[in-house]
């Protein structure tokens, strides 16, 4: 965001975002306090509010989506945000 989107991970799954030339603040809370779904959801908000494109920059589109891997390591599933529509 090249400084436009100011953010911050807290304690307990909470992460935070601040969009100073709109006067836009964001907090977004895992109610199970895991980090995977924190920041997933934070983009999409940042994407739904016009903070950041619908395509995210490709150093960006990584951390929206997370993997979630069982005990041998193995991809059971994934992390990500899904749109009214289903998108």
């Amino acid at each position: 965001s090249h400084g436009r989107i100011l953010p911050k991970v807290g304690a307990e799954g909470v992460h935070c975002a601040a969009v100073p030339e709109t006067g836009l603040g964001i907090v977004v809370k895992a109610e199970d306090g895991a980090l995977r779904a924190q920041t997933v959801a934070l983009l999409a908000v940042l994407q739904h509010v016009g903070a950041l494109p619908a395509v995210l920059p490709s150093r960006l589109e990584s951390f929206a989506r997370q993997t979630v891997l069982n005990t041998r390591g193995e991809t059971v599933g994934e992390v990500r945000a899904v749109t009214e529509d289903g998108r």
